[in-house]
């Protein structure tokens, strides 16, 4: 049994993680940003022949990236 251990903060998660704990992270499904990280759009790669892992520094720049811009009050 392949058993997640829950982050309680951004320090405990790993440098690099697996796609299934970016996943969960972002809820999002493992088909949908392995999709994206084929096409280039996410920062996974491939660690080893079939499984795919996301450094944790990456993970967070390409969050802050996918902020929207807040609309400007005028």
């Amino acid at each position: 049994m392949n058993h997640i251990k829950p982050f309680t903060n951004w320090a405990s998660v790993p440098i690099v993680i697996d796609l299934q704990i970016a996943c969960i992270i972002l809820n999002r499904s493992y088909d949908n940003l392995q999709k994206h990280a084929l096409k280039g759009d996410f920062p996974a790669f491939k660690n080893g022949d079939r499984k795919w892992a996301v450094n944790k520094e990456d993970l967070f720049e390409w969050m802050e990236q996918q902020k929207q811009p807040k609309p400007q009050s005028t």
